[in-house]
């Protein structure tokens, strides 16, 4: 159960954490001139913030004011590194997996649908339209694959977040900020999977298998939600399909680890009638990475 606390305290647990934080880094920066790890200081600032917290105790007990319950003392420490490491209070419907996306018009106009279809209104993710601004420059900053500039002269922030979710922004160009967030439920999936989940028949999904096989072009369409990235993420996942297995090859490839795309590039040769270039020319690059030679890779067709 999430409990009611005061976003007031929260806020000034992490202005305090985040000053004191910033200080025993440098410190400890300056002492041996090593940068501290994301986890590293993650732990520090739970230490920061329990001292905080014992302190808020033995003044409530001073003073005869009532002493936070243990429950009310672990939402209040998520909430606070939530807005330090995580997606502040946008953190906690991130973690609920029954949530596919969410659409906020404003700090305050925030709404929910789920997995099972439901719609609902959900609770504000800023207290201010401000606020909800900075809030989306610092995912910028955090999750960007470069940092995005999100102001009056770059009014649109689109990225991926960790959880492979997406992220739009945009402001100034209306009359609140706006926020939405598809979550996509599904990352690993294949087309016998979409039998499993009621998606697809096995007529449909030995078809489109072939269809694919056949480099024939598939048209994927549908409304918002209907599951259109789920079906081109399973179109291109067969594990028979060559094309998928050189993609997946030439990918590890690229990232330095030659070692474990040889055994997907010979099997995309296998796969294949004939010879194709560009899995030839894959072949030949990751042999310039120190790949086993290219004997190892021949197949006859």
């Amino acid at each position: 159960m999430t409990l009611t606390i005061d976003d007031s305290l929260v806020a000034k647990l992490r202005g305090e954490v985040a000053l004191e934080l910033s200080q025993q880094v440098r410190a400890l920066a300056g002492n041996d001139g090593a940068s501290s790890q994301r986890g590293e200081e993650e732990l520090l600032a739970r230490r920061i913030l329990n001292q905080r917290l014992d302190r808020l105790a033995t003044d409530a007990v001073a003073t005869g004011d009532r002493v936070f319950s243990d429950a009310e003392e672990q939402e209040l420490t998520r909430a606070v590194l939530d807005r330090l490491f995580q997606m502040g209070r946008l953190q906690p419907l991130l973690d609920d997996d029954s949530i596919q996306n969410i659409t906020a018009n404003g700090c305050d106009r925030v709404f929910i649908e789920y997995a099972d279809g439901r719609k609902e209104v959900g609770p504000a993710i800023a207290a201010t339209d401000d606020e909800l601004i900075e809030q989306i420059r610092e995912i910028g900053r955090r999750w960007g694959l470069s940092e995005r500039e999100f102001n009056p002269g770059r009014p649109q922030l689109n990225l991926q977040l960790p959880d492979g979710s997406r992220l739009f922004a945009v402001a100034w160009v209306c009359d609140r900020p706006a926020l939405a967030i598809r979550r996509h439920r599904f990352l690993k999936v294949t087309l016998d999977d979409m039998v499993g989940l009621g998606a697809l028949d096995r007529g449909i999904a030995s078809f489109l298998r072939a269809a694919v096989r056949a480099r024939r072009q598939i048209i994927v369409c549908g409304a918002t939600g209907a599951g259109k990235t789920t079906m081109l993420r399973a179109l291109a996942s067969d594990p028979a399909n060559p094309n998928y297995l050189d993609t997946l090859g030439w990918v590890l490839c690229r990232k330095g680890e030659p070692s474990a795309a040889a055994p997907l590039l010979r099997a995309a040769v296998a796969l294949t009638e004939g010879v194709v270039p560009e899995i030839d020319a894959h072949i030949d690059e990751c042999e310039s990475a120190a790949v086993p030679a290219r004997s190892t890779f021949h197949v006859e067709h």
